[in-house]
């Protein structure tokens, strides 16, 4: 008595062809290629953002006019600490209050170019007026 077995491949269907690890070498170099260039991408982003202007405003003084219920605001330099050159600089600062009055205004101040580790003297004037701030429900303004 003689036993014969027959195994058949669940999926004889398929044909490998014969250059089947090369095909998925180059899938896979396609995929490696695309990871280098987008980390190559995001690096060349971060390093632009690090060579931007970083500017800080110096020498605040708080004065307040009690009697008008104003109160000034000033700073006298600004100096670019970041590593790049600020140009077209536009300082301004206003708010409205629901009413249609002026809450804090701030004259437009214009720099055309601040380059790295530069501080130049200004005249920057932050007026508020306490009466046009509007009031919580306990009664405190700020804005």
């Amino acid at each position: 008595m003689e036993l014969r077995v027959s195994l058949q491949m669940p999926f004889e269907f398929l044909q490998i062809p014969e250059n089947a690890a090369a095909i998925w070498s180059a899938v896979a170099a396609t995929f490696s290629a695309l990871a280098a260039f987008l980390s190559w991408q995001a690096q060349v982003k971060t390093l632009k953002h690090s060579f931007r202007p970083e500017l800080v405003l110096s020498g605040w003084q708080r004065t307040q006019h009690l009697d008008a219920g104003q109160e000034l605001i000033s700073f006298n330099s600004i100096k670019n600490t970041g590593r790049d050159t600020a140009r077209q600089v536009v300082i301004n600062s206003f708010a409205i209050a629901g009413d249609g009055s002026t809450t804090y205004f701030m004259p437009t101040q214009n720099i055309a170019s601040l380059a790295p580790n530069e501080d130049v003297g200004v005249n920057g004037r932050i007026t508020v007026n306490w009466n046009s701030v509007p009031s919580d429900s306990s009664g405190a303004k700020y804005r």
